[in-house]
C-alpha cells in the first residue's frame, strides 16, 4: 500500500511540478514512447522483411511433400528474380528435385505477410536451359523475357511466344545452388495409385497417395506424417470472349468433364457458347450462369456463399468433389476490384510443421501441355469456420486475392 501511495503522490506531484520539471517529464516519455512504437515496429517489420529466399527455402519442404519427392532427393533452388509490374512487391526461384526441373516457388509480401505459391509440374521451366532471363507478370500470369523472344508462360495467352528485342532488360542465367540439407522433406516414402470411383453422380479416375484412407482424427496428431488428398482435374486454359476473362466457364469445364467421366468433353469456349445458345444471352462469371452451367450439364452442386473451412476441404477431398472457388481482390474502392475463379481440387497437411496446404486448378497456368498446378500454404486463421470471407489465393505473379466470396461443390 505504501508503494501505491507513493506512486499516487508522485503522479500529483507531477501534474503539479513547475514547467522545467514537467517538460523534462514529457520529453523522457516521448523518447520512451517513440522508442516503444519503434521497436513494434521493428518486431513487425520484421515479420515481413524476412529475406525472400529465407522465406522460400522454409517453405519448400512443406510443398515438396504434396509431390513424389523422397527423403534423400537432392533438392536446389535459383536465385531471386523479381516478378516486375506486378501488383505487390513479389519474387519468384525455380526449383529442381533430383536433376528435374518441377516448378518455382513465389514469395509475395502483401498486407504485412509473406505470403507463398508453389507452381508445379513436372518439367516446368524445362526448356528455359541457360537463356539469360527477366520474369514479369502480364495482368494475370507471367511472361519470360530473354534476349530475343518474350513466352508468355500462365495467363489467359499461356503458351504464346512474341518474337522482340529484350537486350535493353536487366537479364541474368538462373544459378541453382543445393539447399538439401535446409529442406525438411516428409520422412515417410508413399506410392501414387489410381483407383475408380463409381456412384450415383459420376464415373471417373482418381489419382490418392499413401496415407489418404486415415481419417483426419487418426493422422492429425501423428509425427511427421503426411495426408494428401488429391482429385485428378484436367486443366482447362482461360480465354478471353468480349474482352472478359472466362476462367469461371474454364472452370466449370474441368469440373464437367471431371465429373461427367469423360462422357462429355468442354472446353471454356463450349460453355460460354452452349449457355449462349441455351438462354439467348451473353454469359457472365456471376452466381445466376454458373448455376445455369451445372443444370445445363446435370451437375449436382452445391451453393454456399462464404469461405469453407479446412475440415469441409478435407472431407470433400476425401470424397473426390472438387470445388469450385469464386475469390475476389477486394478494396475500399469497389473500382479496383477484381475476381477470379479456379478449381480447389487438392488439400494437405504436414503434421509435423503444422501446415496447410490447398492444391488448384487455376485455368491461367497451362504451359506446354502440361497440367500446372497451384499450391498455396493456408495460414490457420484462415481455415476456421464455415463463415466469413477473408482468405488469400496467391496464384504466383505477384498478385493477390484477399476474398473468398463463394464456392460451389
Amino acid at each position: 500500500m505504501e508503494k501505491k501511495e507513493s506512486r499516487r503522490k508522485d503522479m500529483e506531484s507531477f501534474g503539479a511540478h513547475d514547467c522545467g520539471q514537467c517538460a523534462c517529464g514529457f520529453i523522457m516519455f516521448a523518447i520512451l514512447s517513440v522508442l516503444l512504437m519503434a521497436n513494434m515496429k521493428n518486431v513487425n517489420a520484421g515479420q515481413v522483411q524476412k529475406n525472400d529466399k529465407s522465406v522460400a527455402i522454409e517453405e519448400l519442404g512443406g510443398y515438396l511433400s504434396g509431390v513424389d519427392c523422397q527423403k534423400n532427393d537432392k533438392v536446389e533452388i535459383s536465385q531471386s528474380f523479381n516478378v516486375e509490374n506486378s501488383k505487390n512487391k513479389s519474387s519468384i526461384f525455380f526449383v529442381k528435385v533430383a536433376d528435374e526441373e518441377i516448378g518455382a516457388i513465389n514469395v509475395t509480401e502483401y498486407e504485412g505477410k509473406k505470403l507463398t505459391s508453389f507452381l508445379y509440374s513436372e518439367n516446368f521451366f524445362n526448356d528455359i536451359g541457360e537463356e539469360r532471363i527477366s520474369v514479369e507478370s502480364n495482368g494475370n500470369g507471367l511472361s519470360l523475357h530473354s534476349k530475343k523472344e518474350t513466352k508468355v508462360v500462365t495467363g489467359e495467352n499461356a503458351g504464346k511466344t512474341i518474337r522482340k528485342n529484350n537486350s535493353d532488360r536487366k537479364l541474368k542465367k538462373r544459378k541453382f545452388s543445393d539447399i538439401s540439407k535446409n529442406v525438411k522433406l516428409n520422412s515417410d516414402e508413399y506410392e501414387i495409385d489410381t483407383a475408380s470411383i463409381n456412384d450415383s453422380e459420376y464415373t471417373t479416375d482418381f489419382s490418392y497417395i499413401g496415407t489418404h484412407k486415415k481419417k483426419y482424427e487418426t493422422i492429425k496428431n501423428t509425427k511427421n506424417t503426411l495426408m494428401l488428398y488429391t482429385t485428378k482435374l484436367d486443366l482447362i486454359a482461360n480465354g478471353e470472349i468480349n474482352n472478359q476473362g472466362i476462367c469461371w466457364a474454364a472452370t466449370g469445364a474441368s469440373i464437367i468433364n471431371y465429373k461427367r467421366g469423360g462422357t462429355v468433353k468442354c472446353n471454356a469456349r463450349k460453355v460460354y457458347y452452349d449457355l449462349k445458345k441455351k438462354y439467348n444471352a451473353d454469359p457472365v462469371g456471376n452466381i445466376q450462369w454458373e448455376k445455369r452451367m451445372w443444370e445445363y450439364y446435370a451437375i449436382s452442386m452445391k451453393y454456399v456463399e462464404h469461405k469453407l473451412s479446412f475440415t469441409d476441404v478435407l472431407y470433400l477431398m476425401e470424397s473426390h468433389k472438387p470445388v469450385f472457388c469464386s475469390f475476389l481482390h477486394n478494396e475500399e474502392n469497389s473500382a479496383k476490384n477484381y475476381a477470379h475463379a479456379v478449381a480447389l481440387c487438392g488439400c494437405y497437411y504436414r503434421t509435423d510443421l503444422q501446415r496447410y496446404y490447398y492444391v488448384y486448378m487455376d485455368p491461367n497456368m497451362p504451359m506446354n501441355g502440361e497440367n500446372v498446378y497451384v499450391v498455396n500454404h493456408i495460414f490457420p486463421s484462415e481455415l476456421n469456420g464455415n463463415t466469413g470471407y477473408k482468405f488469400y489465393y496467391n496464384p504466383g505473379n505477384g498478385d493477390i486475392y484477399n476474398n473468398w466470396r463463394y464456392a460451389f461443390y
